[in-house]
């Protein structure tokens, strides 16, 4: 969880043991601003990142028409991968045999993931909310799925993301746990 540190000469630093967020400006009229977001430990290759960004969406370990060179060309520098989607396609059993998700789409940028917990309103068809967690029919071959949040953590770890989110009662909540 970031928690904040005391401003120093204006600017807002947040930090924990593994991720640094600083607020470089502030607009004096509207109050937007803009930082810059370092992973800790010397993880040079997926950060720092200037905010606001622009992330793509991978949502089954691709961004459909373009490459990662591409990406780099763009100065895309973090990508978003949803855990539902990649829990299903192309699945954890094989992203954990390609090594994660950064192996699977040759990606040396960023990775940030969601809960899967969206889907849970996006494709209400598709889904029961149940005691355990919420139950997913496949939409490709019809099989089910329970998401739990341990489930989905898991997911997540096998992906090998850098920064994951996930909804609590009262607010968004962002941590780190991949290295």
């Amino acid at each position: 969880m970031i928690r904040a540190l005391p401003k120093k000469n204006s600017l807002l630093k947040m930090s924990s043991s593994a991720l640094n967020f600083e607020v470089t400006h502030t607009c004096n009229t509207t109050k937007a601003r803009v930082g810059r977001l370092t992973f800790g430990r010397n993880h040079t290759s997926r950060g720092p990142i200037d905010t606001p960004v622009f992330m793509p969406v991978g949502t089954q370990g691709t961004l459909k028409g373009l490459t990662p060179e591409q990406l780099h060309q763009l100065n895309c520098r973090i990508i978003l991968g949803n855990t539902y989607h990649l829990g299903h396609r192309p699945g954890p059993d094989l992203l954990k045999e390609m090594g994660g998700l950064h192996s699977f789409m040759h990606w040396d940028g960023g990775l940030l993931t969601d809960s899967g917990g969206f889907q849970m309103v996006s494709l209400l068809k598709l889904s029961q909310v149940t005691e355990d967690g919420v139950k997913f029919q496949s939409p490709h071959d019809q099989s089910e799925m329970l998401l739990t949040p341990e489930k989905s953590i898991e997911i997540q770890n096998v992906i090998g993301k850098d920064l994951s989110s996930y909804n609590s009662s009262k607010k968004l909540q962002i941590t780190t746990l991949s290295y």
